[in-house]
This record gives C-alpha cells, structure tokens and sequence, in this order.
C-alpha cells in the first residue's frame, strides 16, 4: 500500500483509486500498514469479512471486526491519510519505519 497525505477525499475519488483514507494520525509508522495488508491478503484469500480488499485492510489497520466501526474509528478530522494499493497524484507520507507495541498488537489481535 502507498501512503499519501492529503485533505479529505471523496468517496468517488476513493472508489477510482481502490482506496481507504484515515485520520493522518491514525496511523504512525510503515510497519503498521505492512503488517495490516500482509493480515488482509491472507484473509482475503480464506475467510474475509469484506467484500473489497480495501475494506478488509480496513477492519485489519483499525483492529475491528465491522466496517462501520472501522470507518468510524479512523474517521478523518483534519488531514487524511490515503492508503491505496496504485501510485497517486498526492504528496507521499512520511511514516516511521517501526511501529510502537501496542499498534502491532491492536492489528494482529482484532480477530481473536
């Protein structure tokens, strides 16, 4: 997934791009993302939840078994994060690289 800062986006354009977006500070570091679209994939591949990848790698980043608390728990107030899986016409986002514990254990627990 690419990450990509910008305002707000509507849900046509997020549709075009197969994309999710999040509050900016929702999510911290790469690894984050990595290890919630690697948890997706496989899923996706089995038993997901969602009907679009996009929204699986949503439950998965947001730790939460239904899309409309997902959606609600990374609802964006000020500046959006674009996660898309294509290259973007947006600036790109400065993410850490590593993740704290607690994000990794909040995406890696959500289905148990």
């Amino acid at each position: 997934m690419h990450a990509y800062l910008s305002s707000k986006k509507t849900p046509e354009e997020l549709d075009r791009w197969q994309a999710v977006q999040v509050d900016a500070s929702f999510v911290e570091s790469e690894e984050e993302i990595v290890l919630a679209e690697y948890l997706a994939k496989k899923s996706f591949k089995t038993k997901p939840i969602a009907k679009q990848f996009r929204f699986e790698f949503l439950l998965w980043l947001a730790g939460t078994k239904d899309i409309k608390s997902a959606l609600k728990k990374t609802e964006v107030k000020d500046k959006a994060l674009i996660l898309s899986p294509h290259p973007l016409p947006l600036p790109r986002a400065q993410l850490k690289k590593r993740a704290n514990a607690l994000a990794i254990e909040r995406i890696s627990l959500s289905r148990l």
